[in-house]
């Protein structure tokens, strides 16, 4: 089971963790939210994926206690396309194959390089901007 955006009150809180991937099978629960910090530095950037990891720790423990192995993760992009490192392991943790992630990766730094953009040149020109669609990126 995938949910995206979806609400998650299993620890009473009514939180919605970006994503929430199930797996009956195996047991397995594991909450991801996604971050795209403004600050500087790989500093700022772990800082910001401990936050969301500590953000979800009562819903992490929630499942536990129902007898779920359960994960907390984030995935950190920088304004600028810093990939942090953390990353990729919790693209192993959802299981996503090396292959498909590494294409994943591109498209997640390229998006968010492209809003960034947008963003900066939206500051400047204000109403006089508009967005053309840039990427049309396909996985195989």
């Amino acid at each position: 089971l995938v949910e995206v955006n979806k609400m998650c009150n299993v620890a009473g809180r009514n939180l919605r963790p970006d994503l929430v991937v199930k797996d009956e099978k195996n047991r397995s629960v594991t909450i991801v939210d996604f971050a795209c910090p403004f600050e500087n530095g790989a500093d700022a950037m772990e800082k910001k994926a401990e936050e969301k990891r500590a953000k979800y720790e009562a819903e992490r423990a929630a499942y536990e206690r129902q007898g779920y192995k359960a994960t907390c993760g984030a995935i950190v992009v920088g304004t600028l396309g810093t990939w942090h490192p953390q990353n990729d392991l919790v693209l192993r943790e959802l299981r996503i194959p090396a292959s498909f992630s590494r294409q994943m990766i591109k498209f997640i730094v390229a998006e968010t390089l492209e809003y960034s953009k947008n963003m900066f040149w939206k500051h400047i020109l204000g109403d006089r901007f508009t967005a053309k669609p840039y990427l049309n990126l396909k996985f195989t």
